[in-house]
């Protein structure tokens, strides 16, 4: 018999003694209670879970929980037959078929025997096991409930399971709005003062030189003396010489990428020199990323025009996402993501813009590019293969190993790093996106958010931190970022949005709740999308 029933027995009939030794086994009822109490029906049992009572029982005779009670007379409290002499002696109802030792006290509208009357209603006694572990047992006239974050019990005692909610899952991101800024881009710009708009050559250049003077540094400490280290030693400084020095040579890489901007000097013609020379260098084909970047700031937020990290709404996942979806799936694919993602979207637009054929970065006729640029795409192509010839030269020369530690570990770090702070900077649960009937220009740069890399930001020339602002006015030096975003972060309001969550942190959130976009159900605006992860 379930337990609501046993109870609603136990109170219509209190004359009667219980020859199965009380509710369920385990509960027993004073007989000085019986005149507050209607009547009891002889036989009334109660059943909590066969589970959690042979757990009880196992535990019991392990000594995990105490044995049978006995009173004065000898008999047992719990399991035995019970007369009304023996009975008076009994403590109030308890309950023993928990597996948490949890006591169930049960009151029915009387005073509760040695203490003060309860309130009307709903009557609460948590103890001080429940209030470890977040649980409360509430009595309510005849019925009780047992709330926790596995189930609740009652109406009639009957057991609904409630999966367990996680903190991650009920905490809810505080959304950017979506709707139309009460600001325009003008306003904004009056905000910053003029001369962070002011590009310098020689300002630019010493972070260039600074830059390559600490790469050679540690390249010349990493030629000369690592080999006069003991094996052991030996084996463990490589590694940390190529995260280092990527760190470092990702500075360089975004230097490269101010020249892409035209926010490195005054002068088209130097920037477009110097970024070709440097990104070159990493390997990186520099017109043909300048122009898919630069419609990527064109088109920032948009599902059908953005060119990187463009979300799938939920039929367009493949198949084998729902297997991925998992912290061993997460780990696969961040490891993908970061080690390889970098040269498949440069060869095959993977995560990229939707095109209606074949794009490829080192494709002059590729679908991204217009005729005026494909020449352009054509140096860039030259550049890589120049450096990739000078590379074949060197492990001809030095060997595949020391090319590989001097200069493939470093550039595995840097195309990483590239990967980790693009997908960061638009990927938030918090962050939305916006369909053709939705988006416009402004909305869609102020769909990125800042993060904080630490002491990486000043290595990185502070790319991850003023993001906003730079999607904002992408021309702006990055030296005067920093200026600019405390200038417009009052303008921008809630529109703006900093995630100082550590980044390795911030990486597995977002791979394990940003998957897919859709629109919010009942929402009338069904062009703006949030990120989902319920497949």
């Amino acid at each position: 018999m379930r337990t609501t029933d046993a109870m609603l027995q136990l109170l219509r009939d209190p004359t009667h003694a219980n020859p199965a030794g009380g509710v369920g086994g385990g509960l027993s009822v004073p007989s000085a209670a019986r005149g507050h109490l209607r009547q009891i029906q002889p036989g009334a049992s109660t059943h909590v879970s066969s589970a959690r009572a042979r757990a009880g029982r196992g535990r019991e005779r392990r000594g995990g929980w105490p044995g049978p009670q006995r009173n004065s007379a000898g008999a047992q409290a719990i399991g035995q037959p019970r007369s009304d002499a023996v009975s008076a002696q009994r403590p109030p109802a308890t309950c023993r078929a928990f597996p948490t030792k949890v006591v169930l006290q049960v009151v029915v509208g009387v005073r509760r025997f040695g203490g003060p009357p309860p309130p009307r209603g709903h009557h609460k006694y948590v103890t001080p096991l429940q209030r470890e572990r977040g649980r409360e047992i509430v009595g309510a006239g005849a019925s009780f409930r047992w709330r926790s974050g596995r189930g609740t019990m009652g109406a009639g005692g009957n057991m609904s399971v409630r999966p367990a909610v996680k903190k991650s899952e009920t905490k809810l991101h505080k959304r950017v709005p979506s709707s139309k800024p009460p600001f325009t881009l003008s306003q904004l710009k009056k905000a910053i003062p003029p001369h962070c708009f002011q590009r310098s050559v020689l300002r630019s250049f010493s972070y260039v030189v600074y830059d390559l003077t600490i790469a050679y540094l540690l390249y010349y400490i990493a030629t000369t003396y690592f080999h006069l280290l003991p094996s052991p030693l030996s084996y463990l400084a490589w590694p940390i010489y190529g995260f280092v020095q990527g760190c470092i040579l990702t500075g360089v890489w975004v230097v490269a990428h101010e020249c892409g901007h035209h926010a490195f000097s005054d002068y088209q013609w130097l920037d477009d020199l110097v970024g070709l020379v440097l990104h070159s260098c990493l390997l990186v084909p520099y017109f043909s990323w300048k122009y898919s970047h630069r419609r990527h700031h064109s088109n920032t937020g948009s599902l059908e025009r953005d060119e990187v990290f463009v979300p799938k709404q939920k039929y367009q996942i493949p198949w084998f996402s729902k297997y991925l979806n998992n912290p061993p799936g997460r780990m696969i694919t961040l490891t993908i993501t970061l080690t390889l993602g970098w040269p498949l979207y440069l060869l095959f637009n993977v995560s990229g813009r939707h095109y209606s054929r074949f794009a490829c970065h080192y494709d002059p006729y590729g679908p991204i590019y217009s005729d005026r640029e494909r020449l352009q795409i054509y140096i860039s192509d030259a550049g890589v293969l120049a450096v990739t010839y000078g590379l074949y030269h060197l492990a001809a020369a030095k060997g595949l190993a020391w090319v590989m530690c001097v200069y493939g570990g470093p550039l595995l770090v840097v195309n990483g790093y590239l990967v980790l702070i693009t997908y960061l900077q638009h990927t938030h649960a918090s962050l939305p996106h916006y369909d053709s009937s939705e988006w416009d220009w402004l909305r869609g740069a102020l769909a990125t958010v800042d993060r904080d890399y630490g002491i990486l930001n000043k290595v990185f020339h502070h790319i991850t931190d003023t993001h906003v602002a730079h999607h904002l006015f992408s021309t702006m030096p990055h030296y005067h970022a920093m200026e600019a975003t405390k200038a417009i972060k009052p303008i921008l309001g809630e529109y703006y949005h900093f995630d100082k969550t550590p980044v390795y942190k911030a990486a597995w959130r977002e791979a394990k709740e940003c998957i897919y976009v859709e629109p919010d159900e009942g929402d009338q605006n069904k062009g703006i999308f949030w990120y989902r992860n319920q497949l």
